[in-house]
């Protein structure tokens, strides 16, 4: 527990920047067309960007738990359940140099979304359910880190999947422009493509 103050403004600058990360990448998607280079390098590196914000979940979190001393709690424990793999994953194909399709990165980062969002939704709505159905346990609505009145362990949670869900949307988003073959992009006008 010596650390916690010091740890909790270090992770909640950070998560800060992972904000301004998430704001710059949607600026750079409605820009892209004037910042070519730098939105092709940005997307095409989607296995970095994912191996980055999820190692940093993955050290954040242990150390949380690990270091600190809180125990998580059952939602804490589905989001590193949808988080922990992505890290392995993005890994093992930056390292064999294969080519990992987007879809499954995007898969875990949109349900450890959601999981986030409604962790985040207990912790701010006053409620009197108890996380797991036995009541035992970790209260998932306790909040243990709460800084700049915002950021919660579950608010830093959904900032790297989101992070990961965007760089990996848009990197598929940019190889169906390219293939010209995926039906959702018919329904919207082509000047947002």
């Amino acid at each position: 527990m010596e650390y916690l103050e010091s740890y909790n403004f270090l992770i909640s600058n950070l998560t800060l920047v992972g904000h301004i990360f998430i704001a710059v990448t949607l600026i750079g998607f409605v820009f892209r067309k004037c910042i070519k280079n730098i939105w092709k390098t940005y997307v095409d590196n989607n296995l970095f960007v994912t191996l980055f914000f999820s190692l940093s979940a993955f050290l954040g979190s242990l150390f949380y738990s690990v270091v600190i001393g809180f125990q998580p709690c059952s939602l804490c424990y589905w989001q590193r359940i949808f988080m922990y793999p992505m890290l392995f994953l993005s890994a093992l194909s930056l390292i064999k140099k294969d080519k990992l399709d987007p879809s499954y990165l995007l898969m875990f980062s949109g349900i450890g979304s959601l999981i986030s969002i409604y962790h985040i939704y207990i912790q701010f709505t006053p409620n009197t359910l108890p996380c797991s159905t036995t009541g035992q346990g970790v209260s998932c609505s306790e909040n243990w880190v709460l800084e700049y009145g915002y950021i919660t362990i579950p608010v830093m949670a959904l900032t790297c999947f989101l992070n990961i869900f965007l760089v990996n949307l848009f990197n598929k988003v940019e190889k169906n422009k390219s293939n010209n073959n995926n039906l959702i992009w018919k329904f919207f006008p082509r000047s947002l493509i």
